[in-house]
């Protein structure tokens, strides 16, 4: 599971990028260089914002009260992948934890079905032969952050196209 989610740039940035058949070879590396600093800087926005509220608190929708381990190796910004003439960058991996994939079951929601008690204890086995279906709620806490920070991502992408091909505010 992803949400893709457009960057927008500024209007001198985007009349530039339009103005050339092909994105030369070091805008793709300026560009993927500016998103992987905006990312790193978005991880710690999420990691404030979303992802440390105290653990003794009541649930909230907002985001989560501690981030476990499985949780938190997941959130980390991989290197952006120039594909052709597009750059590709995304936070986080799937981190799986008994079969779960942690990050996306927070990011996305998930319903969890009955199933029968895997209870080693006969005496509560009998009593309780299945567990109860329940639900998580989609609380997105990565999208949150990402959409909290996109006017960034749009100044800092813009001016790093502009300054590698040159552009009226490069020339100034």
């Amino acid at each position: 599971m992803s949400v893709v989610t457009t960057i927008k740039l500024s209007p001198e940035a985007q009349k530039l990028a339009a103005s050339l058949k092909t994105m030369p070879a070091r805008a793709l590396e300026v560009i993927a260089a500016a998103m992987y600093k905006e990312n790193t800087a978005t991880v710690t926005h999420i990691q404030k914002k979303y992802l440390s509220y105290p653990a003794a608190g009541p649930t909230t929708k907002l985001g989560l009260r501690h981030i476990s381990g499985d949780y938190a190796k997941s959130l980390w910004t991989p290197k952006p992948v120039i594909n052709g003439q597009t750059v590709q960058s995304n936070i986080g991996s799937p981190v799986k934890s008994h079969g779960v994939s942690y990050p996306a079951v927070h990011e996305f929601g998930a319903d969890f079905p009955s199933r029968p008690t895997k209870s080693k204890n006969k005496s509560y086995a009998k009593r309780h032969p299945k567990t109860k279906a329940w639900s998580l709620p989609a609380r997105a806490p990565i999208q949150k952050g990402i959409t909290d920070r996109l006017p960034d991502y749009g100044r800092t992408i813009s001016a790093a196209l502009i300054a590698a091909i040159g552009g009226d505010s490069a020339k100034n």
